[in-house]
């Protein structure tokens, strides 16, 4: 899934920022269940589960971006 994000958010300049979120920490655990991730690898767009364990093709993750913008 990071892969692909690193691939998409080049597309959309000074529009968007993204951040990984381990669960391996604390603050990623907690993070996750304030947001209510259950399931994981998750895509989040504006703190909306989009993409929960399966990794999007680049066309789909775009327009999931395009449509939070």
């Amino acid at each position: 899934m990071v892969e692909m994000v690193e691939k998409v958010v080049p597309l959309f300049p000074d529009q968007i920022e993204w951040k990984e979120s381990l669960i391996k920490t604390r603050e990623g655990m907690q993070r996750m269940k304030e947001l209510g991730v259950t399931k994981l690898p998750t895509i989040l767009i504006n703190n909306v589960p989009e993409f929960i364990s399966i990794i999007p093709s680049e066309h789909q993750l775009k327009a999931a971006i395009e449509k939070h913008l």
